[in-house]
C-alpha cells in the first residue's frame, strides 16, 4: 500500500500513517477499518472542541483532516528549562474537557499534542471512547522523562486542587517496573 502513495509521509503509528496532501489537510489511512471507525466517531462527535482537529471527508479506512502546523509538545518542551503555568493550564483544560465531554481515555502523550496558531491540538484519538483510563499515565511519564512531572503537579495542585486529590488519591505507576510516585 505504501507504494502506491505519493505524498508526504508525516507520520506513521500502530492503526495507520497519516500523509500530507495539500498546504492545509493531511489524511489518515488506517489498515483496519475497525481503528477507522473508532477514530471516526471520536473526530466527528468532538469537531465542536478547540483541540479536536477539523475533519473535512471520511472513508471506510481513512479520515481526511485538517494539516496542523507547529512542533509538537515534546519537541519543544525538550527546549524549555521550565515548565510554564500556561502550558499547564492548557493542558487541565484538554483533559479536564475530554472528561465532561464523555472520553474514557482521559490523556495527552506529548507527541500528539500540537502546537498551533489556534492552540494546542491533540491527536490520534483511536481509543477514546473505548479504553476506560481516568488519569493521564502517559502524558505523567512523558513530562517525567522531560523533568517536569514535579513541577506539572504542583501546578495542578494550586489550580485545580480537586483534579490533583483525584490523580494522586493512589500511587502514580510511572514505568513497566512499576516505580511508583507517592
Amino acid at each position: 500500500m505504501d507504494s502506491a502513495i505519493t505524498q508526504t509521509l508525516i507520520g506513521k503509528g500502530h492503526q495507520g500513517a497519516v500523509y500530507r496532501v495539500s498546504e492545509d489537510k493531511c489524511v489518515k489511512i488506517y489498515g483496519k477499518t475497525e481503528h477507522a471507525n473508532q477514530e471516526k466517531k471520536v473526530l466527528l462527535s468532538s469537531q465542536d472542541l478547540s483541540f479536536i482537529p477539523k475533519v473535512f471527508e471520511t472513508g471506510p479506512n481513512y479520515i481526511l483532516m485538517e494539516y496542523l502546523i507547529g512542533p509538537d509538545l515534546n519537541t519543544f518542551l525538550k527546549k524549555q528549562s521550565v515548565l510554564s503555568e500556561d502550558i499547564t493550564r492548557r493542558l487541565l483544560y484538554i483533559l479536564k474537557t475530554m472528561e465532561k465531554s464523555g472520553f474514557k481515555q482521559i490523556d495527552a502523550p506529548l507527541r500528539h499534542i500540537i502546537i498551533t496558531t489556534n492552540g494546542f491540538k491533540l491527536v490520534d484519538h483511536v481509543y477514546s471512547f473505548s479504553r476506560e483510563q481516568k488519569r493521564p499515565l502517559e502524558l505523567f511519564k512523558d513530562l517525567r522523562k522531560r523533568n517536569f512531572l514535579d513541577s506539572f503537579l504542583e501546578q495542578v495542585q494550586a489550580i485545580d486542587p480537586d483534579t490533583y486529590a483525584e490523580w494522586t488519591k493512589t500511587p502514580i505507576p510511572l514505568d513497566e517496573n512499576d516505580n511508583t510516585l507517592v
